[in-house]
């Protein structure tokens, strides 16, 4: 039986050694090694320092404990805007011309 191309083929990557992966990762907040100030601003160390941030939980699996709730002026859906800023209905030639493609313009 002939050797096929695929018994045949190595990989041009070699790689040196198991992978391994961190046993612990400091999350802790750090400025960015650019700022020109090398400090964090205090707005972000007093939120940090109140409630524990998403990622935190994320990496535990586990889910904030009180839901998300919206500013003033704030919404999380197009449903909950006012009528004036609702996207309007399309009419039907509207849905016909898009369903087309502009298969009927002529140029």
């Amino acid at each position: 039986m002939k050797p096929t191309l695929a018994t045949l083929r190595t990989p041009l990557i070699r790689f040196l050694g198991k992978r391994t992966f961190p046993t612990s990762i400091d999350h802790t907040p750090r400025p960015h090694p650019q700022s020109p100030t090398q400090k964090l601003p205090a707005s972000f160390l007093q939120a940090s320092a109140a409630a524990p941030s998403f990622a935190s939980n994320f990496s535990t699996g586990k889910m904030p404990a009180s839901p998300v709730a919206a500013k003033e002026g704030e919404f999380f859906s197009v449903t909950e805007l006012p009528s004036r800023f609702r996207p309007r209905q399309l009419s039907e030639q509207e849905i016909e011309t898009v369903n087309l493609g502009s298969a009927d313009y002529v140029f």
